[in-house]
């Protein structure tokens, strides 16, 4: 009860991933303070890591997940790619969260556990999103803008200051040049943003070993001094678009501005109000 004699209730808590801040990502039983390596593409690393973990009781038993199933039969499937290439992942123990989390940073892969709205049953998987912009005929599109009038209080920031694109890797056995995703690697001049990293722990004696790892190294370091844009809005009451129908998290959307510009954006969040105001919900876009 407050000051003015309002009757309060607030509740907060994390999602149902949450539980993975308590399990504990190693490569051994008992654990040991080896790095635990992973040579596969980065959806199948993130999916390798949670099974053997939570499901298949590779560690210790009592860590399993109960009732817990990996696949998804909750969601529409993926539409957008994942990241083909196949890389080398290397981490010392540590909270399978953020083990995972890092590594999905880094490619914009997402990850859920979700519970089946009629069996009760727990879900994981691993997942893209679909493309949900005009570029595409699968689905319907959905664009947001305030000249649409299904967008208001809109803020966006983009930024370029901690940008890098080119990572100069060097070790004591070699050194290689890494690119951002999606980058030329002719580009030059003023466009060309170097990043320099040293990795003096790569002493691998097979070079394409070596080569794996600093290719690796370089990509997770370009993925923290990314360009990115970010824009947040309130999707009025009226939407014709409802998340959970029209759009999920990891959907590629369109945003148009009141200057009339457009951009794929993936939905990011979806935030949820409900207070003497009313209902109302809004995505983040990045």
């Amino acid at each position: 009860t407050d000051d003015e004699g309002r009757r309060l209730l607030k509740i907060k808590g994390p999602s149902l991933e949450a539980i993975l801040e308590h399990r504990l990502a190693a490569s051994s039983i008992p654990p040991d303070l080896s790095k635990w390596e992973f040579i596969d593409d980065p959806k199948a690393i993130l999916d390798a890591m949670f099974r053997y973990t939570v499901v298949e009781d590779t560690l210790y038993p009592e860590d399993v997940i109960p009732g817990l199933v990996m696949g998804n039969v909750i969601f529409p499937a993926d539409t957008n790619d994942a990241p083909a290439d196949e890389i080398t992942y290397e981490i010392d123990p540590m909270p399978l969260y953020k083990a995972m989390k890092d590594l999905a940073d880094a490619y914009s892969i997402g990850f859920r556990i979700v519970k089946h709205p009629v069996t009760s049953v727990l879900y994981y998987d691993s997942y893209m999103g679909r493309d949900r912009t005009t570029s595409q005929t699968i689905d319907a599109a959905v664009v947001f803008s305030p000249d649409l009038e299904n967008l208001r209080n809109v803020s966006k920031l983009t930024t370029m200051a901690l940008h890098k694109n080119t990572a100069y890797v060097v070790s004591p056995v070699g050194a290689e040049v890494v690119y951002e995703l999606d980058f030329d690697p002719a580009t030059d001049g003023f466009e060309r943003r170097i990043l320099f990293v040293r990795a003096d722990d790569i002493e691998d004696a097979v070079p394409a070993d070596a080569t794996a790892r600093m290719i690796a190294r370089g990509r997770d370091e370009l993925a923290k001094h990314r360009q990115f844009t970010v824009m947040d809005g309130q999707v009025l009451p009226n939407s014709t678009y409802v998340y959970g129908v029209d759009y999920n998290l990891g959907d590629m959307v369109e945003i148009r501005d009141d200057d009339g510009t457009t951009s794929k954006m993936q939905v990011t969040e979806q935030i949820f109000v409900d207070d003497k105001e009313g209902e109302r919900a809004y995505p983040t876009l990045s």
